[in-house]
């Protein structure tokens, strides 16, 4: 007897001693454990003419079957069908062997020959079900002479080669032994499987068959869509709400759902009227039900009961703060909620707001859930996203991929500078898109956070359609929402008071005028005296005012005069009225400074409001320029308003001289502008007209700014002195109020007919968040200054909920005629443009190409033009795009979707002969997209891709042609999945952020030499993966990483550790182990 237990590898040194190893030989084998991958040692080691495996059903994944096939008779075991289940089982084992990892080339060599190998019938391979069988024992026959091994040795990779393994040659009862193996082998237990297994083996990579490009792009579809079309597995939607929604609403909390919990927030940013504001409850309600979850609301004031109402509808715990001044000092002072939803996230854009930082922090202290609703994401300028997105992720969050578009553009190593070296943060995506504003790379970005689907998407993916041809949403109860045809009408003028030439506010000379104003009240720092002591103020007020003024220099003067142009390009009357309103407040200053008086001001940020002149209210009592009964009413009265006296003595001579030429400028723009009240006479009349042949139909009028608003109520109510109209502006303390009496059906509230509002006419304040859609009449008296919000003022009424059959969309056409319009913009953003003017999000693109199409669509009442435009920087989200192919080809080419689906994961597949590269597509907690390519200078490159960029580059359409995978295809597959291995714990494939991970490194670099002193350094390390820093151990240990010594970063981790400060008690999310799903070779 001859003991194999020593040798590095056993069978192959028992092998290598039979004589009996040749093409002659006949190989009988019982194995309790089958590896497909372990025959390609077995084919090296040993040489046969036929082969017999006989396998058993290992214990752990086939413990019931054994249980219960082992009190079966054997007769009847053939034919059972929980025999063919285990079987059928068994197959679907060896299947998931081949889908582990990334074959090499050799691997598929070696199952080629195996298959042929079964084809020929020269290998057969039968299951053993009537017990487990564990035994391990081989048998080589030549010429009737036998030779046997038994031991421990698997015909697995490491059963062939592992140490640790015994085996022994059989000697004197080799007969017995054969006996043995022919009684298991011919028993009626003995499942052949060796078709079934060949079966497998061609579906797999072993097989020589080419894929079809198009259907392995089906399945990456399938797979991308998974979220939307199978829903949320671990949770459930509450049953009170579950009623209440559309498909597309359940599957945006089921995305959220799963973008909270890899990233802590996600941004909701669906089109204008298809519930927003539902899918956040939806998410509350849902994480309320299965976690106990308690919800924050912040939102803009107008909306705070609405909220309410949603809160106690759906009986979600919870409170709702308006985003204003006085949150700043409550949010200290409130408990922790799990979730924070903040509504028109997009008034947070800035960053500048008090409020901003203190939601941030609030976030991060308690360690929140975020949701932001918006459905303008992007707004008009890029920086407004990361702004969002920072209240909920740190600018140094790793998300695996580079901005690489940018990079292309300005080259990495500038961006390197940078960023510290840190290519795949947000903050490089940030840094990257300041310098080239790339599109791609911003949409890569948010491919990560945002959950965006259009109306136009929407309708095409989730609606169906009646008999009558006609598209509807269907909610669970089986009721019925069925699409508003929009129906855009252009009102054209009928009297031309004016030629089509410009009128006088039309021409340069006015924009010259307006640019002649020096508006000094809007930068007094200009104008205060140098021999001036800010020191030597004593009362606060005063001085707090004064430094506000000294602080802010030119800002409010750039904000004044970019107002000006906003009203003259939107609304005459409200340019005139303004502009008025301004002369007055100038000619009080005067009196002011020549009477030597301390003037009475308001806060500095009073002077930014667009809608307020802080003495709006005292010039409307006065008479006849009556300034010293003016001056002794606010003495007397002490309007809210008033913040300081400030001391005439502080200016210079130069104030008094710059404030009259700015009122000899508005005398004469008012002088030559007096008949324009003439032709607004006209534009009421038409309006009057509409509403009259409205009958009684609810009508919502938009103006930009609340002066036209005040003007047009006038107007009308005195042409219809029976219908009840109300007005809506910034001002106004109770909006929805006022919302409720106009609309109480969609907004669930009773009110008599005696309340009921039949007209309302508001400024923008109402275009965002309401539910007005009672009515299906907008009119749009004057266009925005941002064009854009013509399409939300349409959304209040073109909602979910709409009962009529068609939404009207009414637009003003200019009596000058379009043209002077568009000229008029692009004038004045030459002029902004000439005076360095500080464009805002909103001025970003005032007067480009994008808004002269913008407005020739609204005009020739192509809305849905307007809405492409919208949407033409705003992608849909990866899962919504790829459920929208899915859906699309279900229904156009259902026989490749059917084969999609049942396609095994681990496929490879070509559109190109010659590729130099593989995309490979893995999942893991996320969806992950990995590039290995050879570069220009023949280097392998191996790198994460957006997920975003990956679609786009593996579009594929029906019936292209594939092609044989390239030998070189394999290493670039094996350098993909190499790369993940590699960064399970170091990257983003785990959700650590940048200063866990280089902490991490520096650890695990310097392992052997912290051994040498400490204990548990693997298990510190360990942690570091697993658990999440407190805010201090980031603050603290970042100051240990710049230079980074080993021994001192892990004395320091040590110190907080003891101190209990080291870690929350919140886990890091850890990645599953990463899955090839499909290679595509690339070019």
């Amino acid at each position: 007897m001859v003991l194999y237990g020593d040798s590095q590898n056993p069978l192959e040194a028992f092998f290598n001693k039979s004589e009996f190893s040749s093409d002659e030989t006949q190989l009988s084998a019982c194995i309790g454990f089958f590896n497909l991958r372990g025959w390609n040692e077995l084919s090296e080691i040993v040489k046969f003419k036929n082969g017999r495996i006989l396998v058993g059903l290992p214990r752990n994944d086939f413990q019931e079957a054994i249980d219960r096939l082992k009190f079966l008779e054997a007769e009847t075991l053939i034919t059972n069908k929980l025999a063919l289940e285990t079987k059928q089982q068994y197959i679907k084992s060896l299947s998931a062997q081949l889908r582990v990892g990334a074959p090499s080339l050799e691997e598929k060599e070696t199952l080629k020959n195996l298959n042929g190998l079964i084809e020929t019938g020269q290998v057969q391979i039968k299951l053993y079900t009537k017990s487990r069988l564990h035994a391990k024992l081989y048998i080589l026959k030549h010429n009737d002479i036998n030779q046997a091994l038994i031991g421990s040795s698997n015909l697995t990779y490491s059963g062939i080669n592992g140490v640790g393994e015994l085996n022994t040659d059989l000697v004197d009862d080799i007969e017995s032994a054969s006996n043995w193996f022919e009684d298991k082998w011919n028993s009626e237990f003995s499942i052949d499987i060796s078709l079934d297994l060949k079966e497998e083996l061609a579906k797999s990579w072993a097989s020589e068959d080419i894929i079809d490009p198009f259907v392995a792009y089906l399945k990456l579809m399938y797979h991308l869509s998974r979220d939307a079309r199978q829903g949320l597995v671990d949770f459930s939607i509450p049953k009170i709400l579950e009623r209440d929604l559309l498909d597309f609403q359940k599957n945006a909390i089921e995305i959220a759902t799963k973008y909270l919990r890899i990233w802590n927030g996600v941004m909701i940013g669906d089109a204008v009227g298809f519930g927003k504001t539902i899918e956040a409850i939806g998410i509350a309600a849902l994480h309320q039900q299965q976690k106990d979850w308690t919800t924050l609301i912040i939102c803009p004031p107008k909306l705070v009961e609405m909220w309410k109402k949603y809160l106690e509808k759906y009986e979600v715990f919870g409170r709702v703060e308006a985003l204003s001044a006085p949150l700043v000092e409550k949010i200290d002072e409130l408990r922790r909620f799990n979730l924070v939803i903040i509504d028109e996230s997009h008034n947070l854009r800035t960053g500048k707001r008090n409020e901003y930082q203190k939601i941030i922090d609030y976030v991060k202290r308690n360690e929140s859930k975020v949701v932001l609703l918006t459905a303008t994401p992007y707004n008009k300028g890029f920086s407004d996203v990361f702004n969002q997105l920072y209240l909920f992720q740190d600018p140094r969050t790793d998300i695996g991929f580079k901005p690489v578009k940018s990079i292309s553009e300005i080259g990495q190593e500038n961006l390197i500078t940078s960023t510290d070296g840190e290519l795949t943060t947000i903050n490089a995506f940030e840094k990257a898109i300041k310098k080239t504003e790339n599109e791609e790379d911003m949409r890569s970005l948010m491919s990560n956070f945002l959950i965006r689907r259009t109306r136009k998407f929407l309708s095409e993916n989730y609606s169906l359609k009646d008999d009558n041809g006609k598209s509807y949403f269907k909610f669970a109860n089986g009721s019925k929402h069925y699409i508003p045809e929009r129906q855009p009408i252009v009102i054209k003028s009928k009297e031309k008071e004016f030629s089509k030439s410009e009128t006088y506010l039309r021409s340069d000379e006015m924009l010259d005028n307006i640019n002649q104003l020096i508006l000094p009240r809007y930068k007094l720092s200009d104008y205060i005296d140098q021999k001036f002591d800010l020191k030597s103020i004593k009362n606060n007020d005063l001085k707090e005012y004064l430094e506000g003024v000294l602080s802010l220099g030119g800002n409010v003067y750039n904000f004044n005069k970019t107002l000006l142009y906003k009203r003259l390009s939107s609304s005459d009357i409200a340019f005139l009225i303004s502009l008025d309103r301004r002369l007055k407040s100038d000619k009080f200053w005067i009196y002011c400074l020549e009477n030597k008086l301390d003037i009475p001001t308001g806060s500095i940020d009073s002077n930014l409001i667009d809608e307020i002149d802080i003495y709006e209210n005292e010039l409307e009592n006065i008479q006849n320029d009556e300034w010293s009964t003016m001056y002794e009413l606010i003495q007397e009265k002490q309007p809210s308003w008033l913040k300081a006296w400030v001391p005439v003595s502080i200016f210079t001579k130069d104030l008094i001289d710059d404030i009259k030429l700015d009122i000899a400028v508005a005398e004469e723009i008012l002088k030559k502008s007096k008949n324009l009240y003439i032709n607004d006479d006209s534009k009421i009349k038409r309006l009057s007209e509409l509403i009259d042949q409205s009958g009684n139909k609810k009508i919502l009028i938009f103006s930009e700014y609340k002066d036209t608003v005040n003007h047009i109520h006038e107007k009308i109510q005195s042409a219809f002195p029976n219908k009840k109209i109300s007005t809506v502006s910034g001002e106004t303390s109770n909006p929805q109020m006022i919302t409720e009496r106009f609309s109480p059906v969609s907004n669930e509230v009773s009110v008599s007919k005696e309340d009921e509002i039949d007209i309302l006419i508001s400024t923008d304040s109402l275009s965002e968040g309401q539910n007005l859609q009672d009515s299906n009449i907008v009119i749009n008296y004057d266009l925005p200054w941002t064009i854009i919000r013509i399409i939300q003022r349409a959304g209040r009424v073109d909602r979910i909920g709409q009962q009529e059959d068609n939404v009207f969309i009414y637009t003003f056409e200019p009596d000058e005629g379009i043209e002077s319009i568009l000229n008029l913009r692009s004038r004045i953003k030459d002029r902004l443009v000439q005076n360095q003017q500080v464009f805002g999000s909103d001025e970003k693109f005032f007067g480009d190409e994008i808004e002269k199409e913008a407005i020739s669509a609204i005009y020739s009442g192509n809305l849905e033009l307007l809405e492409n435009l919208q949407d033409k920087n705003s992608d849909v989200d990866i899962v919504s795009e790829a459920y929208s192919v899915w859906q699309k080809y279900e229904s156009e080419e259902p026989e490749l979707c059917e084969l999609a689906k049942k396609m095994p994961n681990l496929i490879y597949t070509s559109k190109f002969k010659d590729p130099d590269g593989a995309m490979v597509y893995l999942q893991s907690e996320r969806d992950i997209f990995i590039k290995s390519f050879t570069d220009k200078n023949g280097q392998i490159i191996t790198e994460p891709i957006s997920p975003k960029l990956a679609i786009e580059e593996l579009k594929t359409k029906p019936h292209e042609k594939g092609y044989k995978i390239s030998d070189k295809t394999y290493e670039y597959v094996k350098n993909c999945y190499k790369y993940v291995l590699e960064n399970q714990n170091n990257s983003s494939f785990t959700i650590m952020n940048t200063i866990s991970k280089k902490i991490y490194n520096i650890l695990s670099e310097n392992i052997k030499e912290l051994n040498e002193e400490n204990e548990g350094v693997e298990g510190l390390i360990q942690s570091i993966v697993d658990q999440t820093l407190t805010e201090t151990a980031k603050s603290h240990l970042s100051k240990f990483i710049k230079k980074p010594k080993a021994l001192d970063l892990y004395r320091e981790i040590k110190f907080l550790e003891e101190s209990e400060v080291l870690f929350t008690n919140k886990k890091n999310t850890k990645s599953k182990s990463a899955e090839v799903i499909i290679s595509f070779s690339s070019e």
